[in-house]
């Protein structure tokens, strides 16, 4: 996801990605921590999404008030 994405979505938008990301980086994390996962730059993949997405809400809030 690049941030000319994450700054067209909606803030209810953002609030759900964020919300399924932190929810997908607690699921890879604990695959990994019990030897399940076979993919792990997944793991690492996640860590760089979450942040860019609270970012966007973060621009948004500033950018554009209520």
């Amino acid at each position: 996801m690049k941030i000319d994405e994450v700054r067209g979505l909606t803030p209810d938008q953002l609030a759900e990605q964020l919300i399924n990301l932190k929810k997908e980086q607690f699921n890879l994390r604990f695959q990994k921590a019990t030897g399940q996962i076979e993919k792990t730059h997944r793991v690492d993949h996640g860590n760089g999404t979450a942040p860019l997405v609270s970012r966007g809400r973060n621009w948004r809030k500033r950018v554009l008030p209520s």
